[in-house]
């Protein structure tokens, strides 16, 4: 019974698309009309709903890689958790207390330096007595001169540096899944705000009681590590979305204000904008705190997502609506008009875009896919808004939202240069000469004509491939950056701490590998080994000891010319340095460490707590820490976990994977397992880099398919797609030239290069590839739509591609502006890997609406004008450029009153007339 209500009854009218979209527009055209107040009163209901939701977005986003199943890492990873589950989630974080200024005596003779280290003593006992179990162990400097180890092992603490100005602070705590939100949220901060009071305390006690810096130095406290680096990013996000998201909307909306003229239209897409990113981030906040694991950038992504398209569709829309005014149609079959043809537009555009971002859900690990899960959840929130809403507020007010005819622009939009009309609208008179009314069309008439006629339609096109084709070259030079400093903010506390950390302490100590090796005859999961419960306990046990210190002098072997890999980095049961010769390791026999055990003592100790933390509590297995000489978070972390799996003893069994892939399968148990977050994501990395290419075809695939179905038209995706490749990848391989070899560094611009050792990131290409092609696709289809639309009123090919042009060249360039402003606006943060998002997307956008919807796509749909609407029939051609030339001036004057498309209102060139003030 509802949809006999009239209301929702649909009105005929000539169909631009296939009936289940005019279906839809229809029933929104009219519940815009009928029920205007239902319809703004639900969307702001949902809008305070998802805004409650909302504001918790950036603390639902989470630190987590999860391997993929059948990788070494998903090996490995089934092993620790059988055997070592307190090392499977382990994070370590660090406390540096530093000096600051003079320190002639080292941190260490400070006072204030041990009660730091007493003040984080007494903030892990606390967090230990209300979450037993997160945190496992803590250590620092002066613990350790006190300890046995320090005894047996006399000579400098590994916890001072080697300039004494800076002691280590050692914090190990187990984030599981389901505390990651507890540690993260609760007490991460509550350290942190210990550090930031010592740290004010520090410098502020200092300055006042030693003015000369000479007896007591400033002290600084700071701490860094993956969790407190995760959280500075979340903070660096929090304030871009603060300050410099709230900065590039009122531009876009400059933008938009300029095109329309008209600052109450302006008022509708700043209402859907504000909708669109409530309800949009309300429903991803319960999928993020319960459901996938986000990355910081997702909530960024959506932010410029939705002003891009909030402002983009608008512009679709409402200069669509303002035209059909200016032709005399009143306002609800203005609204009609505007639904069923940019509407038609809106919803195919919105289609393309979600089916490119859901592309990125096929990659492995949370961090790429949950981009595209919210992106797409912003899209459609952006279509749904302006396709209902923007209707139903100009229903609602329509003297309010309605325009007047607008007066043309005293500058080209497109070649800013100054019109003859203008200057005659200074004078008090209005030219209506038909080249004159042209004329307020600026530059697109001619730059049109040039396009779509010979031998200008062969020349441009060409002439702007030739130029693309050396970014093009610089594209295949590319080398996936793994540096995950990429995706940390440019400058803090936090970061300035991992810089010292980098500079004083193993860099390795925050990211170490660890190596499982099994003991021989034991199996994950198949009970515990007891030595004595064994036939021969003393055999097994002997080996197992000789196979750890094969390993570890194989490792050294393998990487230490390459990594400088030395014996004093790797730790485990059975070897320690060589103290004759540090490059080679000594080992320790099984029947040794048997008596130093019993034997007691400051080394019977420390070897029993090194049997506590390297042996598997059932005595399956034993782990070998690995400490990278170099930056764990750099470039050569990845080669280097490559290379020490290449360094591990070969599986007895052949593994059953081809074509490279990284899988494996089928491991002996006595295999050695090697296990890191750091070699999770390169596991992840190899994996997306296989499946990009599937992924890609099968994206494309399902563009092209709904634009077909979408324009009844089978052959013009076709054409659209060869118009898309060349120049979007001459801009990537443009970023490689910027990002990879930081060619324009010279400027010091720091959105324009990327940090000391880094380059593209890996993951910048697998995000931004299928998205920049559904961007790139966005204005073709607003292009198409017009001529298909000019075509089935009876235009000749040429003269509706030409017409298309004219019509949509303002608007076009106007929307590519605002989204090339929007995604623009993530080179104003400052983390690296927005700023290289941010830049492809941007410059991609500008590519698509200056190059190739302005020169490539009207050259090529003049070319073969029966594919472009094959396998539809199109009515016999019967108007031509005589047609589209009245057509335009129409549109620029409109029907009542600035000049007609009949002979009886042509005058003279050179005679003017009054123009009427309004219509």
């Amino acid at each position: 019974r509802i949809f006999r209500r009239p209301w929702l009854r649909p009105v005929a009218r000539a169909r631009p698309g296939p009936l289940y979209t005019m279906w839809f527009l229809d029933k929104a055209a009219n519940l815009a009309l009928w029920r205007p107040r239902t319809v703004i009163v639900v969307w702001l209901a949902l809008t305070v709903v998802g805004a409650i939701f909302a504001v918790d977005i950036l603390n639902s986003c989470r630190f987590q890689f999860d391997p993929v199943e059948g990788t070494p890492s998903y090996e490995a990873q089934q092993r620790f958790e059988a055997d070592f589950p307190n090392l499977l989630y382990a994070d370590t974080e660090v406390a540096l207390i530093n000096c600051i200024g003079p320190c002639p005596n080292g941190v260490a003779s400070s006072p204030f330096a041990l009660e730091a280290v007493k003040a984080l003593r007494d903030v892990c006992s606390r967090i230990n007595r209300t979450e037993p179990g997160i945190v496992q162990n803590w250590t620092d400097h002066f613990e350790y001169m006190g300890s046995a180890a320090a005894r047996v092992q006399p000579g400098r603490s590994p916890f001072m540096s080697p300039s004494n100005r800076t002691v280590l602070f050692k914090l190990a705590w187990k984030v599981t899944p389901e505390r990651q939100n507890l540690v993260a949220d609760t007490l991460v901060p509550e350290l942190q705000s210990v550090v930031d009071e010592l740290d004010r305390h520090g410098r502020a006690l200092s300055a006042a009681t030693t003015p000369d810096l000479t007896v007591h130095p400033t002290i600084g406290v700071s701490i860094t590590g993956p969790l407190t680096l995760f959280k500075a990013t979340l903070a660096s996000t929090e304030n871009d979305m603060k300050t410099k998201h709230v900065f590039v909307l009122p531009v876009a909306l400059l933008v938009l204000l300029y095109r329309i003229q008209s600052w109450r239209l302006c008022l509708i897409p700043a209402m859907c904008f504000g909708i669109s990113v409530a309800i949009s981030m309300g429903l991803f906040v319960p999928l993020a705190k319960y459901v996938i694991a986000i990355t910081p950038f997702a909530p960024t992504a959506m932010i410029f997502i939705t002003i891009a398209l909030s402002i983009d569709y608008a512009l679709f829309l409402l200069t669509r609506f303002a035209e059909e005014v200016r032709r005399g149609q009143g306002t609800e079959d203005a609204i009609r008009t505007m639904l069923n043809q940019s509407g038609h537009v809106v919803l195919v555009s919105g289609t393309v875009l979600i089916i490119s971002y859901l592309g990125t859900m096929l990659f492995p690990g949370g961090g790429i896919s949950t981009v595209g899960l919210g992106a797409s959840m912003s899209i459609i929130c952006c279509m749904l808004t302006n396709l209902t809403v923007t209707p139903a507020a100009i229903s609602l007010c329509p003297g309010f939202f309605t325009p007047k005819v607008a007066d043309d622009r005293p500058w080209c939009c497109a070649c800013l240069r100054r019109s003859r009309s203008a200057a005659a609208r200074e004078a008090g008179q209005a030219l209506v000469h038909d080249g004159d009314m042209l004329e307020k069309l600026g530059c697109w008439p001619s730059f049109a004509k040039a396009v779509t006629q010979p031998p200008w339609s062969y020349v441009i096109p060409a002439v702007c491939l030739a130029l693309l084709v050396p970014p093009v070259i610089e594209g295949f030079s590319y080398r996936e950056s793994f540096a995950n400093n990429l995706s940390f903010p440019r400058q803090g506390p936090t970061v300035e701490a991992y810089n010292l950390m980098m500079h004083d302490f193993p860099p390795g100590e925050l990211a170490s590998l660890m190596v499982l090796q099994p003991v021989p005859g034991a199996t994950a999961g198949s009970g515990p080994v007891n030595e004595y419960a064994l036939a021969d306990p003393d055999a097994v046990m002997d080996r197992h000891f000789r196979d750890l210190c094969a390993l570890a002098q194989r490792l050294v072997d393998r990487l230490g010319n390459e990594f400088n890999l030395q014996p004093k980095d790797l730790l485990g049961l059975s070897f320690i340095t060589n103290p004759s010769d540090p490059s080679k390791f000594q080992c320790i026999e099984w029947q040794m460490a048997k008596l130093v055990m019993r034997g007691g003592g400051d080394a019977g100790t420390v070897f029993h707590e090194a049997w506590q933390r390297l042996m598997s509590p059932g005595n399956r297995s034993s782990v070998v820490f690995i400490t990278p000489p170099f930056d764990p978070y750099s470039e050569r972390m990845r080669f280097f976990i490559e290379k020490a799996r290449a360094a591990l003893p070969p599986p007895r069994s052949s593994p059953a994977a081809s074509d490279g892939d990284a899988r494996v399968t089928d491991l002996q148990a006595d295999d050695p397992l090697m296990s890191s977050s750091t070699a999770i994501v390169v596991d992840i990395v190899e994996v997306s880099y296989q499946r990009f290419p599937w992924i890609l075809a099968l994206t494309i695939s399902l563009v092209f398919g709904v634009i077909s179905i979408a324009f009844r038209a089978a052959l013009a995706p076709v054409k659209m797609f060869f118009t898309v490749v060349v120049p979007l990848a001459a801009v990537f391989g443009l970023t490689v030239w910027i990002y990879q070899a930081k060619c324009l560094e010279w400027m010091g611009v720091p959105a324009l290069t990327s940090p000391e050792g880094a380059g593209l990131f890996w993951g910048t290409p697998l995000l931004s590839c299928t998205i920049i092609i559904g961007l790139a696709l966005d204005y073709d289809i607003f292009l198409f739509a017009r001529v298909v639309e000019l075509r089935k009123q009876g235009f000749d090919n040429a003269s509706a591609v030409r017409g298309a042009v004219c019509l949509t060249g303002p608007i076009i360039t106007s929307a590519g502006m605002i989204m090339a402003i929007a995604l623009g606006g993530m080179l104003l943060c400052d983390v690296p890997f927005n700023n290289q998002i941010g830049f492809i997307m941007s410059f991609g956008v500008l590519m698509d609406t200056f190059v190739i919807r302005t020169c490539l796509v009207p050259s090529i749909l003049t070319l073969g004008a029966g594919l472009n609407y094959w396998p539809q029939r199109v009515p016999e051609a019967t108007k031509g450029a005589v047609d589209c030339d009245n057509l335009l001036r129409e549109s620029v004057a409109g029907c009542a009153g600035e000049c007609r498309s009949d002979e009886s209102l042509a005058m003279p060139h050179g005679q003017v007339r009054t123009a009427p003030s309004s219509v």
